[in-house]
């Protein structure tokens, strides 16, 4: 009884979200007041505006994909310049390229009407746009532009304090040592190979459940049992080819393999 309940709950749950959401806007943010003195037609509007809907449809979804593109490729340039300004090395260990999407997805989807808004402004009639806006806060029964405004100081400003606590993250490997700068870092760790103790590479690791999951990583063990992982938490990406015979060179050390781990005699 409790899991149909659970699954049922499962199913329904967004449906119910979104409409608590929206009679709570209905209840909190309600349309303000049209720009001219006379209620709003909303049959003639309906018409008048019957092309100019797909209009600034097709304007919002070009500005959600420009929007998410140029924040993603922002995102990837400032996370290698970072990189490159600590100092160029022989392997630049990036985080992987899924990370840096949630931010210019959330802002892209939260933004599009004030991007269009902006150039309706600009460029076009601004009074026209501001009746458009007024008869489409009214269809919807709350502020449209007020409720995307919040959705990006609650949902998009965080995640983009986050990302860019997260620009810093790379490891160089240089000659005589390696840079490791984690998330929300200042400076590097810097690593020595004349302090490592033992070099491994394991090809995974164990869930709870006892389940293997691959993960190809290095890992260096230096002086007070410190370990060096070349993996990002949560990365699945291949070591870069020759990372391991570099390391075992410079560290001059022999590289155990093991599966995971817990596997290795450290």
């Amino acid at each position: 009884m409790f899991t149909d309940w659970a699954y049922t709950l499962r199913r329904a749950g967004p449906a119910l979200a979104v409409g608590i959401a929206f009679a709570l806007f209905r209840r909190y943010l309600r349309p303000r007041t049209p720009p001219s003195e006379e209620p709003l037609d909303m049959v003639a509007l309906g018409e008048r505006y019957r092309t100019t809907v797909w209009v600034v449809g097709l304007a919002e979804a070009v500005s959600v994909l420009l929007v998410g593109y140029f924040t993603y490729r922002l995102c990837l340039w400032g996370n290698q310049a970072l990189a490159r300004a600590d100092g160029q090395g022989e392997f630049t260990l990036l985080p992987q390229n899924d990370i840096w999407i949630f931010f210019p997805g959330f802002l892209a989807l939260t933004t599009p009407w004030e991007v269009v808004r902006f150039f309706w402004k600009s460029f076009g009639d601004r009074q026209e746009m501001k009746i458009y806006e007024s008869w489409g806060n009214q269809k919807m029964g709350f502020d449209g532009p007020r409720v995307l405004r919040w959705m990006i100081l609650i949902l998009a400003g965080p995640i983009g304090v986050f990302t860019i606590l997260a620009l810093p993250m790379h490891k160089t490997l240089q000659n005589d040592q390696i840079l490791d700068r984690g998330f929300a870092s200042l400076r590097p760790t810097i690593h020595r190979y004349v302090d490592a103790s033992a070099v491994a590479q394991v090809e995974g690791y164990r869930l709870k459940d006892g389940t293997w999951r691959r993960r190809q990583e290095l890992l260096i063990k230096f002086a007070g049992n410190a370990v060096w992982e070349s993996s990002f938490s949560g990365d699945d990406i291949p070591l870069p080819d020759g990372l391991a015979q570099f390391v075992g060179e410079k560290t001059q050390l022999p590289v155990q393999s093991a599966q995971t781990q817990d596997d290795l005699s450290w």
